[in-house]
């Protein structure tokens, strides 16, 4: 060999020179034909990774963390994914100014250098994934990136930010100062209002309340051995008003209430200012709100109600004290109303909710307040159904109650009736009947909205109005009638009407997932749901009046009417005829869903002779009966 050595070794060596240097073979190693010398293809990855320049650090979520955020470099400029672990981090307490005055220099003087493996995304994603951990809080850290690829061509140029890491919170929420306590929309119940303080401060979201209440004075030093305690997520940021109810209190009773707020640490805030209320029952209070309508926009997503001013006391007194109302709010009929406005007096008694409620039904109630921060008892309920039901519900168990539909509920404003003054439905158990198989009895009654005053032989246009009862079930059967399986129910429960003489069986449907028996009906009065075997087939169940009627227009006995159980649901149809068997009448739908009543009349409306007719009850469907009787008309 001379010199320059053999020409093979040469070339290997120039092979393995550029492979250090970044390059890579494109084509296979092979002599030319006929010639001792070698063609090789060689391609050199000579381009660099895209400079980091918009990196971002903030402080992080643990103590001690910055994280970091920027968009993923390509391994060739911005194209071509980054494999292994690319980045390299620096990072110092100084900043660019302090090393050099340039990105360049400050990267080259930088004490630290962070090397974990942090796997790149794809090029141009932003990647926020990644922080810094356990750095010294109350320092400003100045931190740059760069990437490297693969044969370690690294980012030429980088931006360099700054932050502090996360500090230890050791602020606490501000103390509540403003809090308010009124009586609620119920008997065991007040409402708590105040402005949510924040995280820090007035600033931030908090994370919890602890509400406490007693029948004693909260202070400082006993707050944490009070016993009654309502705790739950704070929902509000600082600054905006929250509220709470607080149920299940006794009347008459002066009851003292706290706040304490917690963040996530948790730093506790001072106790709050103390408010007190109390529930009187036995104190004059203002005539319920009557008169309460409402709108529900085309739309689906307001709703708005109205209702009668109140002038009146509970004893017919003028009300000279009345303040305002107060609006209340339930997601259910019969679940929790909170205080969501007041309306003051002298302003319209207008109200629209505020929120967006379309997919959603609300219902809405009205308590009239006086200076003394009595409550009235509540109005009737307005949903914001398609329908905007009136509902007429018992306080004390909302869930019995009178669902009145658009159809037929104008008679309830003085406008539409010859009454005078707008229409209350009242709901008020009869306690004293609930005995032997009566499981309960609630009566329905009509009262003028100012006066009070009961309105006798209040009647429905239509039989729409919904009446539903409720029962209890305890131990899988129904409280109050232990023989009754709770799943037997829709077997041996009924409602009766009161007709002011006997009890009817009426029949119902009962649902027996929320225990409700209910009826559709026009009138009001007594209802009770009692234990009564159903029948199987159709049968006539009641008749009234027996025999005998008068239809002379005195209010009294004036149609002939036919109560029927029809458990298969076939069609039902009545008619009557004279002795000679001519007809002389259709019977048309009565008082509820089951019934068939004659008013005494032809066909033509004109009064039918006295004397004996005979009536023909037919059913058609799942079952066929053809039933006839007599009647008695008497003129």
């Amino acid at each position: 060999m001379g010199k320059t050595g053999h020409p093979i070794i040469r070339i290997l060596s120039l092979i393995l020179g550029l492979f250090l240097l970044g390059a890579a073979l494109s084509v296979p190693i092979c002599p030319a034909a006929g010639s001792n010398s070698i063609a090789i293809g060689i391609t050199v990855d000579a381009i660099v990774p895209a400079s980091i320049t918009d990196l971002v650090v903030t402080p992080g979520t643990l103590v001690g963390d910055i994280d970091l955020a920027w968009t993923t470099p390509g391994d060739d400029g911005w194209v071509t994914q980054l494999t292994g672990w690319p980045y390299t981090v620096k990072y110092d307490t100084r900043s660019v100014a302090e090393l050099g005055g340039t990105t360049t220099s400050w990267w080259e003087q930088a004490a630290y250098t962070y090397t974990q493996g942090w796997a790149a995304l794809a090029p141009g994603e932003w990647d926020d994934t990644h922080w810094l951990a356990g750095l010294s809080t109350g320092t400003i850290y100045y931190i740059a990136m760069r990437a490297k690829d693969d044969v370690g061509n690294e980012a030429l140029n980088n931006n360099v930010a700054s932050a502090m890491p996360k500090v230890e919170d050791e602020t606490a929420p501000a103390a509540i100062i403003d809090l308010v306590a009124e009586p609620g929309a119920g008997y065991d119940r007040i409402d708590l209002s105040w402005t949510a303080p924040g995280d820090d401060g007035w600033l931030g979201m908090a994370t919890k309340y602890i509400i406490k209440y007693a029948t004693y004075n909260i202070t400082v030093d006993n707050f944490d051995s009070v016993t009654d305690v309502k705790e739950r997520n704070v929902t509000v940021s600082g600054g905006g008003s929250d509220s709470q109810t607080i149920t299940g209190l006794a009347s008459d009773t002066l009851y003292y209430f706290a706040i304490k707020t917690e963040d996530e640490v948790p730093n506790v805030s001072d106790i709050s200012n103390i408010a007190t209320a109390i529930i009187r029952e036995d104190i004059l209070e203002s005539r319920q709100p009557a008169g309460i309508k409402g709108v529900l926009s085309a739309d689906g997503k307001t709703m708005t109600i109205g209702w009668s001013g109140v002038s009146k006391n509970e004893d017919g007194t003028a009300c000279g004290d009345l303040v305002g109302y107060n609006i209340y709010r339930a997601s259910a009929v019969d679940g929790e109303y909170t205080l969501v406005d007041f309306v003051a007096k002298g302003e319209s008694l207008v109200w629209t909710d505020p929120e967006d409620i379309k997919g959603r039904t609300f219902y809405y109630m009205v308590r009239a307040k006086d200076t003394a921060g009595n409550l009235s008892k509540i109005s009737m309920v307005i949903d914001s159904s398609k329908d905007v039901n009136i509902i007429a519900v018992n306080s004390e168990q909302m869930s019995t109650r009178m669902v009145i539909p658009k159809e037929i509920k104008q008679i309830l404003y003085k406008e539409n009736n010859s009454y005078g003054d707008d229409v209350i439905i009242e709901v008020l158990r009869n306690r004293e009947e609930e005995s032997g198989r009566v499981i309960k009895s609630y009566s329905f009654l009509a009262t003028k909205g100012q006066s009070g005053k009961e309105i006798k032989n209040f009647v429905f246009a239509r039989p729409l109005a919904r009446v539903a009862l409720t029962y209890e079930v305890e131990n899988g059967h129904v409280k109050r009638a232990s023989s009754v399986p709770a799943d037997r129910a829709s077997e041996q429960l009924a409602l009766f009407w009161f007709n002011g003489l006997e009890w009817l069986k009426l029949g119902g449907e009962v649902d027996e997932y929320f225990h409700l028996v209910s009826i559709k009906s026009k009138r009001i009065g007594k209802y009770m749901i009692k234990e009564s075997l159903r029948a199987s087939s159709f049968v006539i169940e009641g008749i009234q009046p027996d025999k005998i009627f008068t239809p002379n227009g005195d209010g009294w006995n004036d149609y002939f009417e036919i109560q029927y159980a029809n458990p298969k649901d076939g069609s039902v149809n009545g008619k009557i005829y004279d002795l000679r068997g001519a007809l002389v009448a259709g019977m048309e739908k009565g008082a509820n869903e089951e019934t068939l009543r004659w008013d005494g009349k032809d066909a033509n409306g004109n009064p039918a002779p006295g004397g004996v007719y005979i009536y023909q009850i037919q059913v058609t469907g799942p079952e066929n009966k053809v039933i006839n009787g007599t009647v008695v008309v008497a003129r």
